[in-house]
């Protein structure tokens, strides 16, 4: 499981509720009942949670943007374009989908549509009533965050062009004061704990 990925993420933009990041385990039960009851839909879910896409910049997603290994998000928030990985699993489910294989096609999926079916998947599926889209995109930045690529890098792959909206990730994440504790000691990640030394006590 991600590390701290079922952690709360905070508030974010003018939302009125905190969200969480999708859970692995809970991420592959969606995909699961996903793959039985809705197999067209597993692109969407997956480039959401392995690409870190919104859901208004997965809709506009056509075949000719994928490229290799890399997906080129042409519409992204406030006309923004940007380059995101894609994993092997990604790539197979966007092959088959129907929905995607027209470039000049309109939309099949539109902004209304698409939360409708969000909120019954997710409850049908059994994942949890306080799982929006926005979880899989928080699912992807805290695995990012977690193995300690840089912030920045961070905020480019998630498109913000704000890095304090991505710094949020950084007060979510588990085990950053140890990470940097053994680095500032000379210990190795994952490594035998350094010798702490004596603990500083605060009096008055």
């Amino acid at each position: 499981m991600c590390r701290g990925a079922e952690r709360t993420v905070g508030r974010m933009g003018n939302v009125g509720f905190a969200r969480r990041a999708i859970t692995e385990d809970e991420l592959e039960q969606l995909l699961r009942w996903v793959r039985r009851e809705a197999p067209a839909r597993e692109a969407f879910y997956l480039l959401g949670a392995d690409c870190g896409l919104r859901r208004s910049e997965v809709i506009g997603v056509r075949l000719p943007d994928l490229q290799g290994d890399r997906l080129f998000v042409r519409r992204g928030k406030g006309g923004f374009t940007r380059w995101v990985p894609l994993t092997g699993r990604t790539i197979r489910a966007c092959l088959g989908c129907c929905e995607l294989r027209q470039s000049d096609a309109p939309a099949a999926w539109n902004y209304t549509y698409v939360g409708v079916f969000v909120r019954n998947d997710f409850y049908r599926s059994g994942v949890g009533v306080d799982l929006v889209f926005h979880s899989l995109r928080h699912r992807f930045a805290m695995k990012l965050v977690n193995s300690g690529m840089a912030i920045h890098e961070v905020q480019a792959l998630l498109g913000h062009s704000d890095i304090s909206t991505t710094a949020i990730y950084l007060h979510a994440t588990e085990g950053r004061f140890d990470r940097a504790r053994e680095m500032i000691e000379g210990g190795e990640p994952g490594g035998p704990a350094p010798d702490k030394g004596p603990t500083l006590r605060l009096v008055g």
